[in-house]
C-alpha cells in the first residue's frame, strides 16, 4: 500500500508488520540498540493505534513529539531517541515505496548537552561500538583493532597512522604494542582481546605472513589500497563507527573520537599506571588531567 494523501491509511497491525520488517534489517547491530529501537517504534504504535488521526506528515509527526514531552514526560535525550527511531522506521518505508516523502525529517529535539558529564566510554559503551562492526571483512576486523588498541591506551590517530607491524609484538605469550614518546622506544602491553583482535586482523589481511615494514593498520580504499590509513581516515572512520552504534541517541552526551582516548587514559588508571606515564602516552601538558583518570575507573567498568 502506498501512502500519498489522507484518503490513505495504514492499519495499526499492518505498521507493527512493518515495524517489526524494519527491525530485523538491524540484526546485525548490538542487542541494547535493537532494544531502544523496538521500544521506541511499541510507544509509536500505541501513539498511533489511540490517535486515529495520525496521515503521516509532518503536522501528526509535531503532535507525536508533544505527546512524548507532556503525556509520557520524557526527558529531551529519550525524545531525540524515539524521533530518531522514528525517522529511520519511515526513511526505511520510503525507500520501500509506502511513503512517498519522510514526515519526521525535520522533526529533531535538540539535546542540551551535560558539560558535567565525563566525556569517555564505558568498558560496556566500548563493547557496544565493537559488537555492531561486522568481522566477515577485512576493514571491519581492522576498525574492532583500531577502537580497541586506542580505547586500552589512549594512543591518538597519528601514533597508529605511523606503526608498522613491526610495532606490534608477541612477547612470552604477551601481546606488546610499541610506540615513540620524544624519541624514544616506549612499550605498553595489551590486554588478550585486544591483542588478538590486532592479530585476526593482520592474519586477514596479509594471509598469515605480515611483513614487518607494512603500516601496522591499513587503508582499504580503491584509491589508496594498502598503503597507512591516514590520520583523517581513522578519525573519519571512527566518527562513523561511534554514530553507527547509536550510542549518542542513548545517551544525553555527545560522544567523540576523543572519547576513545580519553577511555584509554581512565583503563591505563585502572591497571596501576603512574599520573606520570599517563602524561606521556597521551601527550598530556598537566598532571592534574592526568591524575583525575583515577576517579572514574569505578564508572569505566559499569
Amino acid at each position: 500500500m502506498k501512502i500519498s494523501n489522507k484518503s490513505d491509511k495504514l492499519s495499526t497491525s499492518e505498521l507493527k508488520l512493518l515495524s517489526e520488517e524494519f527491525i530485523g534489517t538491524y540484526s546485525d547491530k548490538s542487542l541494547q540498540t535493537i532494544k531502544t529501537y523496538q521500544k521506541a517504534l511499541n510507544e509509536f504504535l500505541f501513539f498511533y493505534d489511540v490517535d486515529k488521526e495520525f496521515y503521516f506528515d509532518s503536522e501528526d509527526v509535531i503532535r507525536y513529539k508533544n505527546y512524548l514531552q507532556t503525556r509520557k514526560r520524557m526527558q529531551d535525550y529519550s525524545i531525540h531517541t524515539y524521533l530518531t527511531a522514528l525517522r529511520r522506521f519511515f526513511n526505511y518505508l520510503k525507500n520501500k515505496s509506502i511513503l512517498t516523502t519522510n514526515p519526521a525529517k525535520d522533526i529533531k529535539q535538540k539535546l542540551n548537552r551535560k558539560n558535567g558529564k565525563t566525556s569517555f566510554l564505558t568498558s560496556k559503551q566500548i563493547k557496544s561500538i565493537t559488537d555492531n562492526i561486522s568481522r566477515k571483512q577485512i576493514p571491519g576486523l581492522r576498525d574492532i583493532a583500531v577502537i580497541g588498541l586506542i580505547s586500552c591506551t589512549g594512543l591518538a590517530e597519528s601514533d597508529l597512522s605511523a606503526m608498522k607491524c613491526s610495532d606490534f609484538k608477541i612477547f612470552r605469550k604477551n601481546y606488546i604494542i610499541v610506540f615513540k614518546r620524544n624519541n624514544e622506544e616506549c612499550r605498553l602491553i595489551l590486554p588478550d582481546h585486544i591483542g588478538m583482535a590486532i592479530n585476526e586482523y593482520l592474519f586477514e589481511r596479509d594471509k598469515g605472513a605480515p611483513s614487518k615494514d607494512s603500516p601496522l593498520f591499513a587503508s582499504h580504499s580503491n584509491r589508496s589500497a594498502n598503503q597507512a590509513i591516514t590520520i583523517r581516515g581513522l578519525r573519519e572512520m571512527l566518527k562513523q563507527r561511534i554514530e553507527q552504534s547509536s550510542i549518542n541517541e542513548t545517551e544525553s552526551i555527545n560522544f567523540t573520537p576523543l572519547a576513545l582516548r580519553q577511555s584509554g587514559a581512565v583503563y591505563l588508571a585502572s591497571i596501576g599506571k603512574k599520573p606520570e606515564e599517563i602524561m606521556s602516552v597521551l601527550q598530556l601538558k598537566f598532571k592534574p588531567t592526568a591524575e583525575r583518570n583515577s576517579g572514574f575507573i569505578k564508572q569505566y567498568n559499569q
